[in-house]
């Protein structure tokens, strides 16, 4: 769910989300992102507030709770929906398979993670880079380090693409990926609550070490069948398992047209 009311203010202000878009230096499917809940930059919060002059509270209401400097409270403003992580957080890591890849994380992602693979208490650590849920298999998770990244991080505008599932076994560096049906996933018609569709649930069953799971792919033509115990890595486009972050996206700009 959102923890902002920038959708609510702009509304009400009677601002579509390509003005304020371009008072900040955005597109507007960047504004659709932050609306639905997706963590800002403490510098794009400071930008929104300013471009829809309000406190920056009255946009992200959870921070009120917080006394003193938001860079010194970053696990707090996290759940306000704020990374104020000054540092663009990358994390690197080299697999026993011989994978060696970069991500770029949250500050509270970090803070997270940083926990975890240090006193591990399950086989797979799961995570969420800017663009993806990942989960490493912590037994061939040979090496890695966090370090501030001075490079541009990943367009979160590539959520909007077709989602994929990506499966790295502890024999290769090279995944098997598939092709996933998003609509087929966001479509729930038996009224189980988000958390229990498919991809989501994918992510919590895989400490049966003699575990089996399987995924299907976006035409309903093959299923991926793995044992968990030779994973050595999964990763899933973030869409995928928090769709709320690209529904209604276009709504809007579908009213105004017709209105016109």
């Amino acid at each position: 769910m959102p923890k902002n009311c920038i959708k609510a203010i702009r509304q009400k202000k009677n601002m579509t989300r390509e003005q304020l878009a371009a008072l900040v230096d955005l597109q507007p499917e960047h504004i659709a992102l932050f609306e639905n809940g997706y963590m800002v930059p403490l510098r794009r919060a400071h930008q929104l507030a300013g471009a829809l002059k309000e406190p920056l509270d009255a946009v992200f209401p959870s921070l009120a709770r917080i006394k003193g400097p938001l860079e010194q409270h970053v696990e707090a403003a996290g759940d306000a929906g704020i990374d104020s992580d000054p540092m663009r957080n990358a994390f690197h890591f080299r697999l026993d398979n011989g994978l060696e890849r970069t991500v770029w994380i949250s500050g509270p992602a970090r803070r997270r993670l940083e926990s975890l693979l240090l006193d591990p208490e399950d086989r797979f650590v799961e995570f969420d880079t800017l663009v993806e849920r990942m989960a490493v298999n912590t037994r061939y998770l040979g090496a890695w380090r966090f370090h501030d990244f001075d490079a541009e991080p990943v367009d979160q505008l590539s959520l909007f693409e077709d989602p994929s599932f990506k499966l790295w076994t502890i024999h290769s560096g090279e995944p098997i990926v598939m092709e996933i049906d998003l609509d087929n996933i966001k479509n729930d018609e038996s009224g189980d609550e988000p958390h229990e569709d498919p991809m989501f649930a994918l992510f919590g069953g895989f400490e049966v070490a003699d575990g089996v799971d399987s995924v299907e792919d976006c035409e309903g033509e093959s299923v991926l069948y793995f044992k968990h115990a030779k994973v050595a890595m999964i990763s899933v486009s973030l869409q995928a398992v928090e769709p709320q972050l690209v529904e209604g996206i276009y709504d809007e700009e579908e009213q105004l047209v017709e209105a016109d």
